[in-house]
């Protein structure tokens, strides 16, 4: 043993040589052009396919995650190489300043306005980042047009294959023999049927340009049977939206444009957005109160209406400015020249910026971008040429520290986004508890998944719930031990916590505020302040959401519950102001005049109410017995008059809620010190103030 340590040690010694180390690696130096070639093409044949069915999220985060890994790997593969070479290469391209200034607007808006900048930089600027990453690994490493081809064939297989899943997937095939999630027939692995479409449709003119104008019989046919199947693929997609299999909620670009212009009035949110993937927060903000007006007035649109509207409201006009001059850059007339390639991939990127023109880009059309134009540069380049410089580093000790940093950021890439993917892991095992009601279970996931990743949002809400629906469940029982009211005491504790740290980790977000307002509510009778924290709460919400008639009802309700008839009225004719055909809103409105005793308003008001509800719907039934029984109380009572004959066959009323029943002799929850929203407190004429203030807004 003796002898044997050192022996170990020498060898161990030498083979750490850079001159031993480099013919370890030589078989990957060699082959260095051939191996990034088949991961490029590997990648983009499996992205459109690449979902797994582990997480919250199937589809675009296991997608995101996939094409993180093959760039980390690319770029560990670029720093052996630029190690045992001695020297760095990077090529000149003319779109390499335009995707660097759109990387630089991403991270400026990250920075300067993001409110959860951790989040962000995992997500959508995490995504541009490695997009940029991906693009000058094609430009700097795919050698010649065969290379280019390569890829390009991957991408048309993978078409091949979308097009056949979505015929089985329209045919029912999968229903009989997958899970649950597999029977709809507009199931698509990219995760929508309308990005599949559009993934489709910015292929189909290209592949139809080269199929027609290839010589070759085998291309040939290889080219119009993937146009066959991205025609029937598109063809699918709008078959689906005819028989209302699927519906599209559309933003109207008449309404985007008034949210995307709304951030002009300061100078932040004119030059840097709301923060990348942050729109929802100018959604709530800037909306026009005629969205109210529409069928799509209660829903929360995740982006704008197209992609260059969707940048305005998000990373400003210096996001903006960087995406047209990519686009500029990639559509000069220059880049339509030269082989079928070039023109192939010209085609492609053209149909894929009209389509951002009517639709925001998502992970899929975002990624295509990406790879076209990387493409399209590398197209341009002979496989021997070299354009640019390449600049030879001789210094070992620089050509360490750079090789060690991108092994190191590589390393920590890998950590973090696998604990990304742990966090969401768990987390859908939560939700699968929680459809089969085993309470115990979702709450230990939830708790996993934050340790995971502790600043998701939307794990601190579901967990916030999940406490209170448990100390909910637990109070229900009889004979409560002093161990049992601890235990209330300490879930509503946590589920004011969490409620109050997703508020905390996106102050902008209206939902989370109104999270925090219903949990205050539901302990209003057992926690000392909480009826005060609880309007705090609704008032931040409608801070910032000043548009939302809902929020307004639930005000007005909580109030309403309260016997505070003066207030909820306020709160349920500001709901009706705002949205002049809100049934529910003059519902409560009569409802709040009945318990005043002010017969004539509340016989006029559950008159609109009628009048807004269909004839032939129990709603109507039950309010025109509302309105008899208000009519015995007039002075003079008038005949009813009331239509509903053209009104969506919808339940639309709904009475206030109650608060929740106390048991007799129910103790008070000992709540900490700061358990109450992180807001200035309110005397009842800085309430009234704020209350008016929000609406005027």
């Amino acid at each position: 043993m003796e002898d044997f340590k050192p022996s170990f040690s020498t060898n161990l010694s030498n083979q750490m040589k850079p001159e031993n180390l480099k013919k370890t690696f030589k078989p990957l130096m060699k082959n260095e052009n051939k191996i990034y070639n088949w991961i490029l093409a590997g990648l983009s044949l499996l992205i459109p396919f690449f979902f797994i069915p582990l997480t919250a999220d199937f589809y675009g985060f296991n997608k995101t995650v996939l094409l993180i890994a093959v760039v980390i790997i690319l770029l560990f593969i670029w720093g052996i190489n630029s190690f045992f070479n001695q020297k760095i290469k990077f090529l000149k391209a003319p779109l390499n300043l335009p995707i660097l200034s759109l990387l630089g607007s991403y991270l400026l808006a990250t920075i300067i306005q993001s409110p959860n900048k951790v989040l962000t930089l995992s997500g959508e600027t995490g995504l541009i980042i490695t997009l940029t990453l991906l693009y000058f690994i094609i430009v700097n490493h795919l050698k010649g047009k065969n290379a280019v081809r390569l890829v390009l064939d991957g991408l048309l297989v993978s078409s091949l294959g979308l097009g056949t899943i979505s015929l089985l997937s329209y045919l029912k095939f999968f229903s009989l023999v997958g899970p649950q999630w597999l029977n709809s027939k507009a199931w698509t692995p990219t995760g929508s049927p309308l990005s599949t479409g559009l993934f489709m449709l910015s292929l189909l003119p290209a592949t139809v340009y080269w199929a027609y104008k290839s010589k070759k019989l085998s291309r040939k046919i290889f080219l119009f049977g993937a146009a066959s199947m991205q025609t029937l693929a598109i063809g699918l997609v709008i078959a689906l939206f005819i028989d209302k299999t699927i519906s599209l909620n559309y933003l109207n670009p008449r309404f985007g444009w008034v949210i995307a212009v709304e951030g002009f009035k300061t100078f932040r949110t004119a030059f840097f957005g709301v923060g990348p993937g942050n729109f929802i927060s100018a959604f709530t903000h800037f909306r026009p109160i005629g969205l109210n007006s529409t069928n799509l007035w209660a829903i929360r649109f995740g982006s704008n209406s197209n992609q260059y509207f969707n940048l305005i409201s998000t990373v400003g006009l210096l996001g903006l400015a960087s995406y047209i001059w990519i686009v500029w850059s990639s559509l000069k007339g220059e880049n339509f020249k030269g082989s079928l390639i070039n023109k192939f991939l010209y085609i492609a990127l053209l149909t894929t910026f009209l389509s951002q023109l009517v639709f925001a880009a998502g992970f899929l059309s975002l990624f295509l971008t990406f790879l076209l134009i990387g493409l399209l540069q590398a197209s341009k380049m002979p496989a021997e040429t070299q354009l640019g410089y390449e600049h030879q580093i001789k210094s070992q000790t620089l050509i360490w520290g750079i090789s060690g940093l991108v092994f190191l950021l590589s390393i920590f890439s890998l950590y973090w986004y696998g604990r990304l993917w742990m966090g969401d892991f768990y987390f859908r095992k939560s939700l699968l508890a929680a459809q089969e009601n085993r309470g115990g279970e979702t709450y230990n996931y939830q708790i996993k998944a934050i340790n995971y990743n502790r600043f998701s949002e939307n794990y601190r809400v579901s967990y916030s719930n999940t406490n209170l629906a448990l100390a909910n469940s637990l109070a229900s029982q009889e004979n409560l031990s002093d161990q049992d009211r601890n235990n209330i005491s300490q879930l509503i504790s946590q589920s004011i916590r969490e409620a109050k740290a997703a508020s905390t980790l996106n102050s902008q977000i209206s939902d989370y505020w109104l999270n925090q307002a219903i949990i205050y509510r539901n302990v209003i009778y057992i926690a000392q302040g909480a009826g005060d924290w609880s309007v705090a709460a609704y008032l931040e919400a409608i801070r910032n959401d000043p548009t939302n008639p809902m929020l307004r009802l639930e005000l007005g309700s909580l109030f309403y519950a309260v016997k505070d008839y003066d207030r909820a009225i306020q709160q349920f004719l500001q709901a009706a102001n705002l949205k002049t055909d809100y049934a529910n809103a003059y519902y409560n409105l009569a409802a709040s005049y009945r318990e005043k005793e002010d017969w004539t308003n509340a016989f006029s008001n559950m008159q609109a109410a009628l009048s807004l509800v269909p004839i032939d719907s129990p709603d109507y039934q039950k309010a025109a017995q509302e309105l008899e029984e208000i009519r015995q109380n007039l002075p003079e009572a008038p005949t009813a008059q009331a239509t509903g004959e053209n009104i969506p066959k919808e339940e639309q009323l709904k009475e206030p809620e109650p608060l929740p029943t106390p048991k007799p002799n129910e103790k008070k929850v000992e709540l900490p010190a700061d358990s109450k929203p992180n807001l200035p407190e309110l005397t009842d004429e800085q309430l009234d103030e704020a209350t008016k203030s929000a609406q005027e807004e």
